[in-house]
Formats: structure tokens, sequence, C-alpha cells
């Protein structure tokens, strides 16, 4: 009896110890995830600061262009030939 509940024991001790390892290992991974996401958001926010205008102007030129351009389609595919 002695000797399986030290065979159990010795099983629950590896199994903590795989655990902690394991914790330890998803807790870096997240940190590191947690990193990277705020360098992306840090550059996102420098790049709309210092291009903002630009960029809006350039958005806004592609959107007006495809609204036109599809307005134009829609006529084209409306009239009776």
């Amino acid at each position: 009896m002695s000797n399986t509940s030290q065979l159990r024991e010795k099983n629950m001790r590896k199994k903590r110890a795989m655990l902690r390892k394991t914790r330890n290992k998803i807790s870096v991974a997240f940190f590191i995830i947690i990193v990277v996401l705020l360098v992306i958001i840090g550059r996102i926010i420098m790049i709309n600061y210092d291009n903002g205008e630009a960029y809006s102007k350039i958005v806004m030129d592609k959107l007006l262009n495809l609204i036109s351009t599809q307005s134009v389609d829609a006529r084209l595919r409306n009239q009776k030939f």
C-alpha cells in the first residue's frame, strides 16, 4: 500500500512540475503577444499622427472614385440598347 501511494505522489509531483512549466511558457507567450500588439498600435498612432491628413485625402479620393465608377457602371447596366 505504501509503495503505490509513493508512486502516485511521485506522479502527481511530475504533473504539477509540468503544469508549472507549461503555465510559465504560456505566460511568456501571452506577454510577448501583448507587447507586439502594443508596438503595432503605437506604430499606427504615430503614422496617423504624422501623415493623417495625407492618408485621409488618399482614402477619400479612392472612395469617391469607387462611388463614381459604381454609379457609371449602374447607369450603363440600366441603359436599354
